[in-house]
């Protein structure tokens, strides 16, 4: 487990070792040996421990060509901009155990394999919840929406659960997720938003206007044609929050723990003084000013970033945060810079 002396507390208001957001994790639970033929010992069951993978070729090389990890992976490395690392695991755990295995490991985004939405709604809800609070994102598919009356009550909390609805009559696609998080992970957070990712290797699902918004208002996104490209229809998650700002928020809290660590790490002593505070507080700003740098802060008519700190000079402190060395005095925030998702435009023609 990561230990800190950080605390990062976010709060997203409507205006009014650290996780890598690139790796994203294939996993398989609950693996089971294959029946065993007349006359034979039952067999143990394959597994294959949390490991990292460059390339579509090594993943062939420990799991086969066929096997459903390979074919995600195929999936992800086919796309543009495509991760440089994935990882893949297989066990014989329940789904949540074997996340729980995982926890820390440096992965952001999971394809669940073993994910049954023809099971119980409650293997759903505690992987759901699993992802919530430990702040990965869950990409997953279903061919239909009625399990989404399972949990409608927490639906508004699922930030982190990506839902595809993709019903391909074909069955040329399995786990189309992939491909959404092929064309979105190798990004820098802030650079992109997941409506309107172009992606390869997966068929259109051809709706009419009214289905499509059902499946929005349900939580769901899916995959569409648009001027001849391949595209995601929506950025939101389960929650309805885009996804885009989910990843804004994990990225600003674990980049500024990281950083104020980093600093109360490498110096011998971080004075309580003007000069000590002044580090911590110089260290707030460079995570702003990625975050500016990569897109995901606005910038004002002058061209100058939307972001400020302010951090409590030592004699504005309390004596009693002093006597058991705790500064609490650290405020900083930002405007998000959005993104623009659909556009109207008004023409005047002469004659």
């Amino acid at each position: 487990m990561s230990l800190y002396d950080v605390t990062v507390n976010i709060q997203l208001q409507k205006v009014v070792k650290r996780l890598d957001f690139g790796i994203p994790l294939i996993m398989t639970a609950g693996v089971t040996a294959s029946p065993a033929q007349e006359g034979q010992e039952q067999q143990t069951p394959v597994t294959h421990a949390y490991a990292e993978y460059t390339s579509i070729q090594q993943v062939k090389e420990v799991f086969g060509d066929s096997d459903i990890i390979s074919v995600i992976a195929a999936s992800i490395f086919k796309q543009e901009n495509a991760p440089k690392r994935i990882a893949c695991c297989t066990t014989t755990a329940t789904n949540l155990n074997a996340l729980k295995a995982v926890k820390d490991q440096n992965w952001r985004q999971l394809i669940l394999t073993s994910l049954d939405w023809d099971g119980q709604s409650s293997d759903l809800t505690a992987v759901f919840d699993w992802c919530e609070e430990n702040k990965r994102v869950l990409f997953t598919s279903t061919k239909s929406t009625t399990k989404f009356t399972d949990f409608s009550a927490k639906k508004g909390t699922y930030h982190h659960i990506v839902v595809l609805y993709y019903n391909d009559t074909t069955e040329q696609v399995v786990f189309p997720e992939a491909a959404v998080v092929g064309a979105t992970a190798g990004k820098k957070v802030g650079s992109i938003t997941y409506k309107n990712q172009i992606l390869a290797g997966v068929l259109p699902m051809v709706l009419e206007e009214s289905e499509l918004k059902t499946y929005h208002d349900a939580g769901c996104i899916t995959i569409v044609s648009k001027a001849g490209d391949i595209v995601t229809s929506e950025g939101k998650s389960l929650s309805g929050q885009y996804i885009d700002i989910t990843d804004s928020m994990d990225w600003l809290e674990q980049q500024l723990r990281y950083k104020v660590q980093k600093v109360l790490n490498n110096n011998d002593k971080v004075e309580y003084t003007d000069r000590g505070i002044n580090l911590l507080e110089g260290a707030a700003i460079s995570v702003l000013k990625e975050a500016y740098d990569n897109g995901m802060i606005a910038e004002d008519p002058d061209g100058l970033p939307m972001y400020w700190a302010k951090f409590a000079k030592r004699e504005e402190t309390e004596a009693a945060d002093r006597v058991v060395r705790r500064y609490i005095g650290g405020n900083f925030g930002c405007t998000l810079s959005g993104a623009v998702h659909d556009v109207e435009l008004t023409g005047y023609v002469e004659f």
